[in-house]
């Protein structure tokens, strides 16, 4: 496997996993305020609870570029070890 094609797979597993984790806690947010909302009396700010798609939408990009410069590094550190160097280790 050549170095490049090793950051390029832990990139993908990084950008993967976030963006799954991102759309999961989206769900869980837009449920725990549907739950939040029938709960609470119609008054002042929790009148009605919303989501606005925006910034959603733009939350998980951020997270998901976070993930992916996050897995950066640690990519970089894994392609520049020698195969046999990482098998000896094991």
């Amino acid at each position: 496997a050549t170095p490049g094609s090793i950051i390029a797979l832990i990139l993908h597993e990084s950008v993967l996993i976030t963006a799954v984790a991102g759309y999961m806690g989206l769900v869980a947010g837009v449920g725990l305020l549907e739950l939040i909302s029938k709960f609470l009396p119609d008054v002042g700010y929790f009148a009605n609870p919303e989501i606005n798609i925006g910034v959603a939408i733009g939350a998980t990009l951020i997270l998901i570029v976070s993930g992916a410069m996050a897995g950066y590094m640690p990519a970089r550190k894994a392609a520049a070890v020698k195969p046999v160097i990482a098998l000896r280790d094991e």
